[in-house]
């Protein structure tokens, strides 16, 4: 059915009025932040990898996913199909998992079963979350409420508790909140802004990450157990 084929035609920004490659421009080229924060992220890993204490390899895949999120949001502003959507949706729910898991585990030195507790305990708020409200609160944005929450509390402890990056959490946290307002307005602007506002969503998002990328770095290179 031509309704739910993977190829069908989606339409959910202000940016683009009719089907094509290219009648996303802002949306699609500004998915180069990403591409260019996850190139910065890997600098930085290099230089700090001799400083980090055990294995890196989870801070090596969320450098890779952050350059996915890039690339798959690229796609879905270029191609703006069911298929596309999923290259775009996927590597940013990894994304948003793995650094959960990471930073609870780098940031505060939780044992396996506080991790899992507080990971149950996210899903169960995300799920509670996007089952009572509709899918298209705050424009779609409802998708990342847990995820802000959660960074909220975890600057809010790591500023308690004087860890050493909580820095870049404080500036990650103000950078995603204003990112969303953003992401939230794109669809009732449209009269007066034909190009929308999703496109500072991407530059704004993109320095969310690479700020948080770098607080997680920046701490495990500087404690050392």
């Amino acid at each position: 059915m031509p309704g739910t084929s993977y190829s069908a035609f989606l339409d959910h920004y202000c940016e683009r009025v009719a089907p094509g490659l290219w009648n996303e421009p802002f949306n699609l080229l500004s998915n180069l932040a990403f591409i260019v924060a996850a190139i910065f992220v890997w600098h930085a890993l290099t230089q700090q990898r001799d400083h980090i204490t055990g294995p890196t390899w989870d801070l090596g895949l969320l450098t890779g996913l952050l350059f996915a999120i890039g690339s798959g949001s690229g796609l879905w502003h270029l191609l703006a199909n069911r298929w596309s959507l999923l290259a775009d949706t996927i590597p940013i729910l990894l994304f948003i998992n793995i650094y959960l898991l990471s930073s609870l585990f780098r940031l505060f030195s939780l044992k396996t079963i506080a991790i899992l507790s507080i990971f149950t305990f996210y899903h169960v708020v995300n799920f509670a979350i996007q089952s009572t409200l509709p899918a298209n609160f705050l424009n779609g944005s409802i998708f990342y409420l847990p995820t802000w929450i959660f960074l909220v509390g975890i600057t809010a402890i790591a500023w308690k508790q004087e860890t050493v990056a909580y820095r870049y959490y404080i500036f990650a946290c103000m950078v995603f909140t204003v990112s969303l307002i953003f992401r939230t307005l794109d669809q009732s602007l449209c009269a007066t802004v034909p190009v929308g506002t999703h496109f500072i969503w991407h530059l704004l998002n993109a320095i969310t990450l690479y700020l948080l990328m770098c607080g997680l770095i920046y701490h495990a290179a500087t404690n050392r157990s």
